[in-house]
């Protein structure tokens, strides 16, 4: 996860402070229930988050997921090596957490009033956000907001019996990607369902993303949501123990991959990825497949040369 140098006023948000984030590993554990206290800016009382999910790794390495308990609000919150990033939901009012350095970092609040926005933005809009070598096209102005349908299989319950809090916890990990871009840009999560009676062919994830795009209860999906990107989260590791498997016609092998994205900075209509779950957080593979929607390329790769459409 990067960590946040400089951010920029912007209409997005409504107010910026900055915030001290104790040991929240510790203080999952010393609760005893794995309970997290919080305070807010204009809020008098303490709030108190009760967890829905745990994901923990280590001290510097987890997802965690929570209901504030006695009022409407939910908090997520994700750690790689302790910068921790989330999203807070409280009386109608949005923040977000982003890391400044362990510990330490910023609480954003958002302007509820741009997420009415989130349907408005024409067709074309994806196109013009990140220039092919993953840097910004400039621009300014409103913000663009881009609406996120998550997907998850029937084989991810087999990780995570509450996919639900894990795709908002995952959906976390898009932050970094919008402090990373000079555009005024924020994602929208706008649902989370899980896809059934869908083929998913493990030795080859090319052919599981085009039964992917061509599933019609997908298009259902999204036309219903009004979705400008799907992301669908699958559980590939049980089954071929390091992901799925892809043919490498540069290096004539077989390569175990997390994840795929149809394409690089591809037309607006029609993005779509893939993430094996186990990975979507700590590897951040989550973020990963959707920078690569919005033209995001390898390091390694960003002469155009053996450039990949998946990672």
């Amino acid at each position: 996860m990067a960590k946040v140098k400089s951010i920029k006023r912007s209409p997005v948000y409504n107010a910026i402070y900055g915030v001290i984030l104790r040991s929240i590993s510790n203080s999952i554990t010393n609760t005893g229930n794995g309970a997290l206290v919080i305070r807010l800016p204009g809020i008098k009382d303490a709030l108190i988050a009760c967890p829905k999910s745990f994901n923990y790794q280590d001290d510097s390495n987890f997802a965690w997921c929570g209901d504030i308990k006695d009022s409407p609000g939910e908090l997520s919150l994700y750690s790689h090596e302790g910068l921790v990033a989330g999203r807070i939901n409280i009386k109608g009012r949005i923040f977000e957490i982003q890391p400044t350095s362990k510990n330490k970092g910023l609480l954003l609040e958002i302007n509820s009033s741009f997420l009415n926005k989130a349907y408005d933005m024409p067709p074309s809009g994806i196109d013009t956000l990140i220039d092919d070598g993953g840097g910004s096209s400039g621009g300014g102005g409103e913000p663009v907001v881009v609406s996120v349908l998550v997907l998850y299989t029937s084989q991810v319950l087999e990780y995570q019996n509450n996919p639900i809090a894990f795709a908002n916890s995952v959906f976390g990990t898009l932050d970094p990607i919008v402090t990373n871009l000079d555009n005024s840009l924020m994602f929208n999560l706008v649902g989370v369902r899980q896809l059934d009676d869908f083929e998913e062919v493990w030795n080859d994830i090319e052919l599981t993303m085009n039964n992917f795009v061509e599933n019609q209860t997908v298009a259902y999906y999204r036309d219903l949501d009004r979705a400008d990107i799907v992301v669908l989260l699958t559980n590939a590791t049980p089954t071929m123990n390091q992901g799925y498997i892809i043919w490498d016609p540069f290096t004539q092998t077989n390569l175990h991959v997390l994840g795929m994205a149809n394409c690089i900075d591809c037309d607006a209509s029609k993005p779509y990825a893939i993430v094996d779950a186990p990975f979507a957080i700590n590897h951040l593979t989550f973020a990963h497949e959707v920078s690569h929607l919005f033209g995001a390329r390898h390091q390694w790769a960003a002469d155009n040369t053996n450039t990949y459409a998946h990672a």
